[in-house]
């Protein structure tokens, strides 16, 4: 997709002020952004990471379902949405959220174009089967990958880690 290249100047300036921890600054950029470019959705996504830094879990997540609909393949992006309804409470959403990426990343799996990203799409779909409760069978997939890629030192920390501790990383708690 080829966005506006004004928009992407103005989210790259958000991100200037983001390093010095200007938030309303990066957040006037931002909206400037998506005002040239609405499809423009890594500004939506870089809303919601500020939003998260300032722990405005609500607004994160309004920032994360526009993401949703202007990129619905996006599976991270519904991980996110899904940590984030759980960070407020609401489980069911949350619920409803990991699902979809398990199933997307499931189709991304199966997909034999995509096979360079099956070790990164097998991790984040064990890691959403822990983040909707199954968390024995995404262990066992842990498991599983620690054997496939002994390599990838992530996969002992993640095989570790409690639904609540990973979240609470992300959003460093």
């Amino acid at each position: 997709m080829n966005y506006n290249p004004k928009a992407i100047e103005l989210n790259n300036k958000a991100a200037e002020y983001l390093k010095f921890q200007n938030y309303d600054s990066a957040l006037l950029y931002l909206d400037k952004a998506i005002e040239v470019d609405s499809s423009y959705y890594i500004a939506y996504s870089n809303k919601g990471a500020v939003y998260c830094t300032l722990k405005d879990y609500k607004r994160a997540l309004i920032e994360t379902k526009k993401v949703l609909v202007i990129k619905p393949d996006l599976a991270e992006s519904w991980v996110i949405a899904g940590m984030l309804s759980d960070k407020i409470g609401d489980t069911l959403n949350a619920t409803t959220f990991y699902k979809i990426s398990i199933e997307i990343f499931e189709r991304r799996i199966a997909d034999p174009s995509k096979t360079k990203q099956s070790e990164s799409n097998s991790i984040n779909r064990a890691l959403s089967l822990i983040l909707i409760g199954l968390e024995r069978e995404g262990r066992d997939e842990f498991r599983r990958l620690t054997e496939l890629y002994p390599n990838n030192k992530m996969l002992g920390q993640l095989l570790n880690l409690s639904k609540k501790d990973y979240i609470n990383q992300i959003f460093r708690e």
